[in-house]
């Protein structure tokens, strides 16, 4: 058995930025025990706790499960339109998008179930919590790990499909991607499962008494959340705060950065030769566009655990990790905890927001197909989607029209060409005549 300690549970909840908490009512008791009559030292004190209570209650209290409701919806309809094939989308970029949004379903309830439900339900947070406390924890930090490197590893994932095509990686259905990082979420942390357990203590409560009608006191034995004497070492708390920053910060943004360095480069670069690119590779451009505002939203809303972390990183750099927090670093760490929220929740929202292909498979699924319709009828036709050798098989047409009597083809209508078993198909743009002998690039609509 571990040895565990009872005192220093809010030294473990602050060396993480995640997991920056209170227990059992903490704040609420402190709260609560200011007399009307105070010092100023103490009435400075006291509206320090009740700015810290009521960052709890708004942001974690109230706007994490508004938003986190919210996002689990948007998660679930993106995962069952992304398993719809008729987007046009590679299989390994659709399997880690899906895995991506169950790792996002399942931060957002274990945020909710060890934030927010404790402040609704008292009973919860004293008498559930506790024992739920060693293993909610943990999953915590395995599901965001592995939200960040879904990220991460779609990022990669575009790269080979843009600047490098034909490279064995990008053969697969992205499962490799998806074993590597549930394998690798799960390692990393499995340390977490041993930083916690429970304990128990004596307690005083009061009660009403009905036979005496007066209330009495009585001490019962109450569950709570203790740390191991592993968590208490200080080398190895040391040493967790060093490699968090490294692994959940440096790492991620590194490869995020030079991936899409390099990605816009490669598209840059396609863009001087639009003609000559298929139609899938436009496509794979367009994924890389909305891939891009999918990265900003991920380092605007991480930007919060960033900073702390590197606060953190300061703090045992200057010797100071035994002082106490300052109030903007509570605060910051319960924004910290909604924006991570909003980034698990928002990535529904882009989707519809720079596809059309998406929303038209939502509309399906949802039997909006009317709206769709209506949509799709304002939306402006983008010529330069037609592929190159359409365009160019219409200006030959053009040319030719009158060597062949008024009549392209020799008489051949476009259906008939089709008919024919020739690799010919029309985009949403009509084509109305098409050269013989001309093999139009499919563009799939």
């Amino acid at each position: 058995m571990m040895e565990a300690t009872s005192a220093n549970f809010e030294d473990l909840v602050f060396v993480d930025p995640l997991s920056v908490g209170r227990t059992n009512g903490t704040l609420k008791t402190e709260l609560s025990s200011f007399s009307s009559t105070i010092s100023p030292e103490d009435a400075r004190s006291s509206q320090i706790i009740s700015l810290q209570a009521a960052s709890i209650f708004w942001f974690e209290g109230v706007w994490v499960p508004i938003i986190g409701s919210i996002g689990i919806i948007g998660n679930v309809l993106s995962i069952l339109v992304l398993t719809k094939r008729d987007l046009d989308l590679k299989s390994s970029f659709v399997n880690l998008l899906i895995t991506l949004c169950v790792f996002d379903i399942f931060f957002i309830v274990a945020v909710n179930l060890f934030y927010s439900l404790p402040i609704h339900s008292r009973f919860y947070e004293v008498e559930i919590l506790p024992y739920m406390t060693p293993l909610l924890l943990p999953l915590i930090h395995i599901v965001l790990t592995g939200s960040v490197y879904s990220v991460v590893a779609v990022a990669v994932e575009r790269y080979f499909i843009i600047c490098n095509p034909f490279n064995i990686v990008n053969q697969g259905r992205g499962f490799r991607y998806i074993i590597l990082i549930v394998i690798f979420s799960t390692l990393y942390n499995l340390n977490k499962f041993f930083e916690v357990t429970v304990g128990y203590a004596t307690v005083t409560r009061e009660y009403w008494n009905v036979t005496s009608q007066s209330i009495q006191e009585e001490n019962v034995t109450q569950a709570k959340v203790v740390v191991t004497s592993i968590r208490g070492n200080a080398e190895y708390t040391k040493i967790v705060i060093i490699l968090n920053f490294i692994v959940m910060v440096v790492i991620p943004l590194m490869v995020l950065s030079i991936c899409h360095i390099f990605t816009f480069k490669a598209i840059h670069k396609t863009t001087h030769f639009h003609n000559a690119i298929s139609s899938h590779q436009r496509r794979d451009n367009a994924m890389a566009m909305l891939f891009f505002f999918i990265i900003l939203c991920f380092v605007i809303c991480h930007s919060g655990k960033f900073t702390l972390n590197f606060f953190e990183m300061s703090r045992i750099a200057t010797q100071e990790k035994d002082k106490e927090w300052p109030l903007w670093a509570f605060i910051l760490a319960r924004i910290n905890h909604l924006m991570l929220v909003i980034n698990s929740s928002v990535n529904f929202f882009i989707y519809c927001f720079r596809d059309a292909r998406f929303r038209t498979a939502l509309f399906s699924l949802l039997g909006l197909k009317s709206c769709h319709s209506l949509l799709a009828s304002e939306e402006p036709i983008d010529h330069t989607c037609i592929p190159g050798s359409i365009r160019r098989s219409r200006r030959s047409h053009n040319n030719n029209y009158s060597t062949n009597n008024g009549n392209p083809c020799n008489g051949q209508s476009v259906r008939e060409i089709q008919d024919s078993g020739e690799d010919v198909e029309l985009n949403t743009v009509t084509i109305n005549t098409v050269v013989c002998g001309i093999n139009a690039e499919p563009h799939p609509v």
